[in-house]
This record gives structure tokens, sequence and C-alpha cells, in this order.
């Protein structure tokens, strides 16, 4: 792709993306910096397939997570527009937000978006639950194309043991990735990589039957050695029948290792 994207999280935050020049000589700036209003932090970022839906984690404020589509800035003729040094403007994609996820306004966590942009999963590796303490808890969600609203896909603080830790100081969601489609969720922290499949299913509603689903384990988790802490980072490839994981002290040495794993059915 010719985008790059950068948040910085010093209290001062925004989203800056860069498009490369024609020539391929440099990098300029894309569209307008994003900030959202107000001084909160931004934690992680991640884009869609595309490089045209972009998603910030945020800490503070009233959403864990933004979510904001690049639109080509055009005439009536449909000729490109550059008036202050800019293609681009943001539109908001939905209503723009993910609500809070955590029991504190300054929760912390990740982000993964699926390859067209429209699903979004959401961690908070400190979060209090039924679990314990920080325990862990990750969310997903998708968006409507007849609401354009975020939905949340199953699985609330207390509904859904799969999507948070298993015991107190977990810390799950330290890593968390999505396959291409958005059906497949991997998350982990110090406890193993967890890896879940959304299953549709028919739930009776009260007028006619209506589309649901649950997440459920699509393996046996990922288990690293002892004190290798392997659920810290993990990633999900193509629709995800191969996982990335890498332990931070893994190895005789404690240096570190990578390690990848397929799916086999």
């Amino acid at each position: 792709g010719n985008l790059i994207k950068l948040g910085d999280s010093d209290g001062g935050s925004f989203l800056r993306v860069y498009d490369l020049s024609e020539d391929g000589s440099e990098w300029v700036p894309a569209a307008p910096d994003v900030t959202f209003g107000d001084r909160r932090n931004f934690i992680d970022v991640a884009a869609s397939e595309d490089g045209e839906v972009f998603i910030v984690r945020t800490s503070g404020g009233q959403y864990s997570a933004r979510i904001v589509r690049l639109v080509e800035r055009l005439t009536e003729d449909g000729a490109g527009v550059d008036t202050d040094g800019h293609r681009y403007d943001w539109v908001p994609v939905g209503n723009g937000g993910i609500p809070p996820i955590g029991n504190d306004a300054f929760n912390k966590g990740f982000i993964a978006l699926s390859a067209d942009g429209s699903t979004v999963a959401v961690s908070d590796y400190a979060n209090d639950n039924d679990s314990g303490k920080s325990a862990g808890l990750v969310r997903v969600y998708r968006l409507d194309p007849a609401t354009r609203e975020w939905t949340q896909l199953n699985g609330g603080n207390s509904s859904s043991p799969l999507l948070r830790g298993n015991h107190p100081f977990d810390e799950f969601g330290w890593c968390l990735s999505l396959s291409r489609d958005g059906n497949r969720l991997a998350a982990g922290g110090i406890s193993p990589v967890r890896v879940l499949d959304w299953r549709l299913e028919e739930v009776a509603g009260e007028d006619e039957n209506e589309k649901g689903g649950a997440w459920v384990r699509a393996s046996v988790d990922v288990v690293g050695g002892v004190d290798e802490d392997a659920g810290h980072h993990c990633s999900l490839v193509g629709r995800g029948d191969l996982l990335a994981v890498g332990a931070v002290k893994g190895n005789l040495q404690g240096t570190g290792l990578s390690r990848v794993f397929e799916l086999r059915t």
C-alpha cells in the first residue's frame, strides 16, 4: 500500500496518514490530522487492507476506540481536489466510536481490524471482572450495514468467559488479532493464546427468527514454555489457519523467539 499511519501517545495525540508521492520520492500528509476534539491518549492504531479505514485505541473520554475512513476530495466532474496540501478528508465509520469496555476510564488495551474494516476487536488487558483483578477482557464489534451502528458480537463482561482471562492478572488481551474476514479471533496475555471462531446460529426472536451467534473455541489453547510470556504477541494470517506467536522470554537465553502454528482440521 501507499499509506502509513502514526499515532502519538503523549497526551496530545493525533492520527496522521501519509501518502506516497507520485514519483515515489517522499511521504506527504494525505489528510488533516485527526485528534477527535480532545487530548485523550492514543494507545494503538490499525488500518484496513485497502488503507482507507483506520481505528484508534483511545484511553479516557466517551469511547474506547474511534473509527474513521479516508474519502478523496473530488470536484463535481470527479477530478481530485488538493486545496490545502491534502487529497483526502476524514469521515466517521458508522457512529464513529466503540463504547468504553473497561471499568476504568483510562483503561489500557489494543485493537485489531478485519481486512474490510467492518469488524473490530478491542481489549482492556487490565480489566477487573468475574475472573479476578486484571484478568483482562476482549470485545468484538461488527458494523451493521442497515443501521450503520457498531454492534457487539456476543460476550459482555460476565456472559462469555471465552472473552476474558481465566485467572487474576492473566492480562488477557495483550495480544489481539482478527482473521481477514473477522470471524476468527486470537487473543492472549500472561496466559496462553486462545483462538475463537464466530459461529452464526438461528435464535428465536419475538417476531421471527433472527440471526444470532456465539464465540466458540477453534482449537485448544496455544501454550508456550514456562515463564515465556508466550501470549503477549500473536498474529493471524489470512483466513486464520496460520498463527504467529511471539514469546518475549523464549529460548534458553531469554531473548525471545517466534513460533508459527498451522490449524489442521
